[in-house]
């Protein structure tokens, strides 16, 4: 198996979970029909579907502050809510950008280098041991950080929606009665609480979960796996500025032309693309239900996974362009010709301002803003406790 037929292999929980969110993204092309039901027919009714039981959700919150309900009972629907709505915005991004990013991982498995002799392979690079180092320590570090948020994301969706499930059954089994229970307090024109209504109600919150999970994973996971291997694109062209001189001033030349253009093109691909931490953690100490308390230390840890995992990347993508600079200076330019100097003074001057990925043009993603968030998220949540107390 060859590291390009890898590319695909290493983001195969992604595309399945933008395919269940009505994306497709696979290198092969459907026919009509088959496009029209995944990318338009099954992401719209996803969006139904999921929408539904938002304004379930928000018409009970409505219904709530009426009626005086607590604080603690009302924020349990916000962060629902909110990471549903967070989830649907993401993924309509993907949707409505869908060339866009098809393109993006197009031109990334073209650029990606290859490791097996059986095909057209570069020598050079099938020579480098420093270089294949990269790709694979790139490749194993984006799969652990995929199955990590993977098995983030499971317990939520188990505990989300099989813990009401697994109580109605202990009280059936102990008391021999149980009331109904949901995932989540909606409410609508009828009253879900009766026995005929409560399969169809619990499907619908159960499937709308998996559909949030989807998007988020999908989304995020997506992202994750872009700035992996431009990150990676980085690091391979800092080793080759690095290594630019050679004996021959024209394959010196050569292969000065061969890093800008590579350059530009990392530059071309990095892309642009909340919070809910405070509430989770005020759920957690504030309820005395322990379905609720693990549902939302689940959900905690998710949010946390979330926003870390975005800054992690982002200040990764930060560092590895910065870093070109640094080659470039490391290289044997002071036994280059003149024209080369006057390129790599070019190149240094050009990568000292880091390609950054931003939150709306708003903020940039790295370790300092995710140190930032988490203060913030301890003010608002000490806030919340000192007012509850």
């Amino acid at each position: 198996m060859t590291i390009k037929s890898s590319y695909d292999k290493v983001l195969y929980l992604t595309k399945i979970s933008l395919l269940i969110s009505g994306i497709n993204i696979y290198d092969h092309k459907l026919n009509y029909v088959m496009s029209l039901m995944i990318n338009t027919c099954l992401y719209y009714f996803n969006f139904v579907w999921l929408y539904l039981a938002i304004f379930g959700e928000v018409n009970w919150f409505i219904h709530g502050i009426r009626n005086g309900e607590s604080f603690t009972e009302l924020s349990l629907v916000a962060p629902c809510s909110t990471i549903s709505v967070l989830g649907t915005v993401k993924v309509h991004y993907l949707y409505y950008n869908h060339d866009t990013i098809v393109s993006i991982l197009k031109k990334l498995k073209t650029i990606h280098p290859l490791l097996d002799t059986n095909e057209d392979v570069d020598e050079d690079f099938e020579k480098d041991a420093a270089e294949r180092g990269i790709v694979k320590e790139s490749m194993n570090y984006l799969r652990r950080v995929i199955l990590l948020f993977f098995f983030v994301m499971f317990p939520v969706l188990i505990m989300f929606c099989f813990s009401p499930l697994s109580l109605m059954v202990y009280d059936f089994v102990v008391l021999g009665e149980s009331p109904i229970r949901y995932p989540y307090t909606v409410k609508y024109f009828f009253n879900i609480y009766e026995t005929r209504f409560w399969m169809l109600i619990y499907f619908h919150q159960v499937w709308a979960t998996i559909i949030v999970i989807a998007n988020l994973f999908a989304s995020d996971t997506l992202f994750y796996g872009l700035c992996a291997y431009i990150g990676m694109h980085f690091k391979l062209l800092c080793y080759r500025l690095e290594n630019i001189v050679s004996v021959s001033p024209e394959e010196t030349k050569q292969n000065l032309l061969n890093a800008i253009k590579r350059h530009q093109d990392l530059i071309h691909l990095v892309v642009t693309s909340s919070l809910l931490i405070c509430l989770s953690g005020f759920n957690i100490t504030v309820s005395k239900d322990l379905r609720i308390v693990m549902a939302f230390i689940t959900f905690l840890m998710l949010s946390l996974a979330q926003i870390s995992l975005l800054c992690v990347f982002g200040d990764m993508i930060m560092a590895s362009s910065t870093d070109v600079s640094n080659a470039a200076y490391r290289c044997l330019w002071y036994n280059a010709d003149q024209g080369i100097k006057k390129n790599v003074l070019l190149i240094i001057m050009r990568s000292a301002k880091p390609c950054k990925l931003t939150a709306a043009n708003f903020a940039d993603l790295n370790l300092r803003a995710f140190t930032t968030i988490l203060s913030r998220s301890w003010s608002y949540f000490a806030l919340l406790r000192t007012m509850y107390d």
